[in-house]
């Protein structure tokens, strides 16, 4: 498979972490403004980015997903730079959860109609008391959650760090009626979160096969 395109002035944000030893991960695209960021610019992002996750996600996340980590690469070129931030958080829940596959979906509205769901995050979920059957969320739980994913992208909006004077929360679209697009195309996000109020997973999160 060919290497993705550069898209310039978009940063790819992967924030990282683990869950009884099981590797999760969730991934951003922000649009900068400015820049480009130094490789120390890009660290002090990572630490806002990584700061921004832990208060406003980690809360609402059963107490075995643990945040370890934000990574933050300037996708402008394959030579730009990137930096890291490591700090742990562990989600505020307590109680009975899930087995790792589990996922709590919110879909973010962008500026452009086509077929399929629009951008998604696939959040670790909270606990086995926020259900509300077999297949979905109490409303309460969909509330926090929604309030928590609005908290993270207008935290990500007000971001900042040296030569980077603004930032904004979106997806990237490599890809248009199954050719590659030249250049990548980002979309900001439109207006705020939508959660599904049905359960979803991500079965990449239960790891390889071991016997």
């Amino acid at each position: 498979m060919p290497p993705l395109l550069p898209v310039p002035q978009v940063l790819k944000v992967q924030m990282l972490g683990t869950n009884e030893g099981q590797n999760w991960a969730n991934v951003f695209h922000v649009k900068y403004t400015g820049g480009p960021p130094t490789a120390a610019e890009c660290a002090a992002l990572a630490d806002d980015f990584l700061g921004n996750y832990a208060t406003s996600i980690m809360p609402h996340v059963g107490e075995a997903w643990v945040l370890q980590e934000c990574k933050v690469t300037d996708l402008t070129s394959d030579t730009s730079n990137a930096g890291e931030s490591a700090s742990s958080t562990a989600g505020s829940l307590t109680g009975p959860t899930f087995s790792a596959q589990v996922a709590c979906c919110v879909s973010w509205p962008i500026a452009r109609r086509y077929r399929g769901g629009h951008p998604r995050t696939y959040f670790p979920p909270g606990l086995e008391t926020d259900l509300l059957d077999t297949s979905h969320w109490k409303p309460l739980y969909l509330t926090n959650i929604t309030a928590a994913a609005l908290a993270f992208q207008v935290g990500v909006d007000v971001t900042a760090e040296g030569s980077v004077t603004a930032c904004k929360l979106g997806a990237v679209s490599y890809v248009l009626a199954g050719a590659r697009r030249d250049p990548p195309v980002f979309f900001p996000f439109t207006g705020g979160p939508s959660v599904h109020s049905r359960i979803d997973t991500q079965r990449r999160r239960l790891g390889k096969e071991t016997s």
